[in-house]
């Protein structure tokens, strides 16, 4: 690496890969180089299925409104029977999602353990070995079985993450949760929208997390149940 030239007010430091260098601020990027394999999957999918094609979406993190957000997830009952149509449809739609990647060659390799230490990681796995590993631990979920919510794990790093190189931050996920929605139908969206912006939000954005080293936060609790409308972005 070249030295580090400093000036008032700007340090300028040569390119590195997940490095954003504007006006002497360092971001780490939420983007890396999408994956057009998995594009091109994703868009066969929406097409058999009738759905229009994926608009990629390069997404910020929204903090106002995700502290919202956080605070209508956190409200939000265990269960709620009235949300069992849109999750019903979710559960569906997961399983052509899966059945449609596994059919294309996508292997899944579901584990106990956390298989990347990185999304970038991740990403290299499916890019090199169009392969992807599958944590299968964390809480039941209140409504989908073990097997739909792993495969939705699965589903959702692939088509959310990989396919467009939208890494784990909050504005990764944000562009991930607003890509991947596309291939739902608008009922089933409604139960995605809660497991991952709702989700995100309270590890984000909620008063317990926010402003927390990423390693002291504490997951949202699994729910079956629907944001507002209004909060659905």
């Amino acid at each position: 690496m070249k030295p580090v030239r400093v000036r008032p007010h700007i340090r300028r430091i040569p390119a590195m890969p997940g490095i954003n260098i504007q006006e002497g601020k360092i971001d780490y990027l939420r983007r890396r180089p999408g994956n057009p394999q998995v594009q091109e999957l994703a868009q066969g999918y929406n097409a058999a299925h009738g759905l229009p094609p994926v608009e990629d979406i390069d997404a910020k993190a929204q903090p106002e409104v995700q502290r919202k957000i956080a605070k209508a997830y956190e409200a939000l009952p265990m269960f709620d029977p009235a949300a069992a149509p849109a999750y019903d449809a979710f559960a569906r739609e997961i399983e052509q999602q899966y059945e449609w990647l596994v059919s294309a060659g996508i292997a899944f390799d579901f584990s106990g353990t956390d298989p990347y230490p990185t999304s970038t990681a991740m990403m290299d796995d499916v890019r090199q070995n169009r392969r992807l590993r599958v944590f299968t631990g964390g809480e039941p979920h209140p409504y989908l079985s073990a097997k739909t919510n792993n495969k939705f794990r699965g589903v959702h790093d692939l088509l959310g993450h990989a396919a467009w190189g939208n890494e784990f931050g909050p504005s990764g996920e944000m562009s991930a949760y607003f890509d991947h929605s596309q291939m739902f139908s608008p009922l089933a969206q409604k139960a995605m929208a809660t497991e991952t912006l709702g989700q995100n939000s309270v590890f984000n954005f909620s008063a317990r997390n926010e402003g927390k080293p990423v390693s002291q936060r504490e997951f949202a609790p699994q729910k079956a149940a629907l944001l507002p409308d209004e909060l659905i972005l």
